[in-house]
């Protein structure tokens, strides 16, 4: 069981595993600090598991089961030709899309659609985020002021 104030590798692994399922605990350190305990949160909501930010054997399951069904890394902020603007335009069409299904799936009368549809959302802005940080951090280590 591994909670807030845990270290070593199995804290990094959970680390790792969490960035595969496209929430971010922050630096990969293992460190089992407030960010790792807010993104375990956010994973076992998504999962409908306790939420109670202890990564102990149902949330670990969970963990391994869903390691395929994680964001493929995302190719554009690992082509040399990505733009800020680029990848800022992904996340605005990808936060549209998600709107509009939501939206759709509520207006049908399917709120179990729906709340699917938010939770897929959650999931899409994490790793748009994601992206985009990666980016950012791209263009302001080429383009630092020395």
């Amino acid at each position: 069981m591994l909670k807030r104030g845990s270290s070593g590798a199995g804290v990094e692994d959970l680390q790792r595993k969490l960035l595969a399922n496209g929430i971010n605990p922050g630096p990969v350190d293992g460190l089992f600090g407030p960010k790792t305990e807010d993104a375990v949160r956010r994973f076992q909501e998504r999962h409908a598991l306790q939420v109670d930010g202890i990564a102990g054997p149902k949330t670990m399951k969970a963990l391994e089961d869903a390691a395929g069904d994680g964001p493929a890394s995302p190719k554009s902020a690992a082509s040399p030709g990505a733009t800020a603007a680029g990848a800022k335009g992904a996340v605005a069409a990808g936060k549209q899309a998600a709107s509009s299904q939501r939206k759709a799936a509520a207006s049908k009368g399917k709120p179990a659609a729906a709340a699917q549809v938010k939770k897929a959302a959650a999931s899409k802005k994490d790793e748009e985020k994601a992206t985009t940080d990666k980016v950012g951090g791209v263009f302001s280590r080429i383009f630092k002021k020395d």
